[in-house]
């Protein structure tokens, strides 16, 4: 594998090497692989005796065997190896939507009340794919979902719910993006919205990944009754499906 390492490092130790293969475009991640790559180029390197680098490609296959087993290059590996389970993990899992913003460069009044009513109409078919799950009632009290309007420069916080049958929109807290430097103070406001939603976000997905990961193989190798559980907690019968249809293409 190619490496510009040993043209842009003076330092040549393992550990200096593996740290910068990581932010190369062709890293592996594999142990094996990396190391051969150090050990051969600085074989080619040691073996050419016009090249100005011939001593310290020497010195660094020397130094080689004993930086291999220190605590600096296993804590390394460790570390890939962790990356790598938690990547095959995330990778592996379903995406859940758990709410759409609206955008508006150029907002008039009209469009910022019809956006706002897509928007609702949008995020109650969110709303209601995450009440599909099969949660309790304590679970399904965090179920709500968050999203943001924007409109030019101005924007607000809206949590749309199922409340006693009903959807309903509630109005949060708005905002404004500064343009001015002088009137920076207004993006601490607009950071602590976008932060609020995206914590929200993040409460859904775990009660959502519970309930995915709360079901196991053994759960269908020793379920006596073999039939499917009912969802039962206290908004399912009140979810309606939306009565609108998406828009029908133009094209034939």
């Amino acid at each position: 594998m190619k490496t510009l390492f040993f043209s842009e490092f003076s330092d040549w130790n393992l550990i200096n090497f593996l740290k910068f293969r990581q932010m190369e475009d062709n890293w592996s991640a594999d142990k094996q692989k990396e190391h051969g790559t150090y050990t051969k180029t600085l074989g080619k390197i040691a073996g050419s005796e016009s090249s100005e680098y011939r001593s310290m490609a020497v010195s660094a296959l020397k130094i080689f065997p004993e930086i291999l087993n220190t605590r600096a290059v296993n804590d390394f590996w460790q570390d890939v190896e962790k990356l790598n389970r938690r990547n095959k993990i995330n990778n592996s899992k379903v995406g859940v939507d758990v709410g759409e913003w609206e955008f508006s460069a150029k907002a008039t009044a009209t469009k910022t009340i019809g956006d706002r009513c897509r928007s609702a109409r949008i995020n109650q078919s969110i709303l209601n794919g995450l009440l599909e799950y099969n949660l309790d009632d304590n679970q399904v009290k965090d179920i709500r979902v968050p999203f943001l309007q924007f409109a030019g420069t101005n924007g607000q916080l809206l949590i749309e719910d199922l409340m006693e049958g009903f959807y309903v929109v509630l109005p949060g807290p708005k905002f404004e993006l500064p343009t001015k430097l002088k009137s920076i103070g207004k993006l601490k406001t607009c950071i602590g919205v976008i932060k609020l939603v995206m914590e929200m976000y993040v409460k859904t997905c775990k009660t959502i990944e519970n309930v995915e990961t709360s079901h196991t193989d053994f759960d269908d190798i020793f379920d006596v009754d073999d039939t499917v559980k009912s969802i039962t907690h206290n908004k399912y019968n009140h979810i309606c499906k939306p009565w609108w249809t998406p828009k029908k293409s133009n094209n034939p």
